[in-house]
């Protein structure tokens, strides 16, 4: 596991959308600041409602921070919701913490796997 996530996740107490862009942020040096992070907060546990996965929407924000031009950023957008609804059979929280959140580091798993394909996609289209 990203020893990132491990950090902002399990140890600061951050949740998974501020976790992707913290994440982000650190191993692509995208000079955000605590106020960019802050924005993510109401994103977490899907949208607090059990919606959209926190690792998804922050890892739209994570893309199209990077990612200027708008016909590659909606590529990768679909993309990479594509990707994390194969590995994890939904991009709901409601449908993936049953299957996939553990009692030890939570959903740190989810965190860590959405990540690399986050990572995967913007390495392979920088």
């Amino acid at each position: 596991m990203n020893n990132l996530i491990k950090e902002y996740y399990l140890e600061k107490g951050f949740n998974c959308a501020e976790t992707m862009l913290l994440t982000a942020n650190d191993e692509f040096n995208m000079q955000l600041d605590e106020s960019h992070i802050r924005i993510m907060s109401g994103f977490g546990g899907g949208m607090c409602r059990e919606k959209v996965c926190g690792v998804v929407t922050g890892g739209v924000a994570v893309l199209s921070i990077i990612f200027t031009d708008k016909d590659l950023l909606k590529k990768l957008v679909i993309e990479f919701q594509e990707k994390t609804e194969i590995e994890f059979s939904a991009n709901d929280c409601k449908a993936i913490k049953p299957i996939l959140r553990d009692e030890l580091n939570k959903c740190a798993n989810v965190i860590d796997k959405a990540y690399q394909i986050l990572k995967n996609l913007i390495l392979t289209n920088k």
